[in-house]
């Protein structure tokens, strides 16, 4: 890709920045790629950014390509986390899931492409979103607030301070799994999302 980049745009390298603050500078970056997109300045005729990528067959094939191998990897998480293959008969799953919606990806954790998983997942199973907030936080046996613990990858293991419980350590992820279960199951019992116990309510802000 960027061996095509530089053949067919000789000039990329004088290309403004957009690693900046300043708005008119980051326009002035993307102006440059804009005015570059049919023909370079100064340049022969086809040269651009659309005789590189856009119009050509070989990226066609390599956009085809990508968008297989994503579909095919979604499938096999799809079947893995309902225990399933795509063409056996399988009873209709409910899947309490996370609405959490994260800016960044968490330290250690590799970057998931959330929103098409849970699209493919829908394909094949009953959805609910439930609100993690708190789900890692509190214990799921007695509720207790467990604090991060310090230290290199420690932030995976929550501590359950309660001393009358039953279990003192948990995988963070195990532990909001449950807790976002029970949380399904109560939304069923009760019929509506209001009213969820305590430790998992939002502190209303005046």
């Amino acid at each position: 890709m960027k061996t095509r980049t530089h053949r067919f745009v000789p000039d990329i390298g004088t290309r403004p920045t957009t690693k900046t603050t300043d708005v008119g500078a980051l326009m002035e970056s993307y102006r440059f790629m804009n005015q570059r997109l049919w023909s370079v300045p100064g340049f022969p005729e086809g040269r651009g950014l659309d005789k590189a990528f856009f119009s050509t067959l070989w990226f066609r094939k390599q956009r085809m390509q990508q968008y297989s191998r994503q579909q095919r990897a979604l499938e096999k998480a799809v079947a893995e986390a309902l225990g399933t293959s795509k063409h056996k008969e399988q009873a209709k799953v409910i899947v309490a899931y996370g609405d959490g919606c994260p800016k960044h990806n968490m330290k250690g954790v590799a970057p998931v492409p959330n929103l098409p998983f849970y699209r493919k997942l829908k394909e094949r199973a009953i959805c609910v979103l439930v609100d993690e907030y708190n789900t890692s936080k509190c214990c799921s046996c007695c509720f207790s607030d467990m604090p991060n613990r310090k230290g290199k990858n420690q932030w995976r293991i929550k501590r359950c301070g309660a001393v009358d419980c039953k279990r003192k350590r948990w995988n963070r992820d195990v532990n909001a799994a449950i807790n976002m279960f029970n949380l399904l199951l109560w939304q069923v019992a009760h019929g509506s999302y209001e009213g969820r116990p305590t430790p998992f309510q939002r502190k209303q802000q005046e």
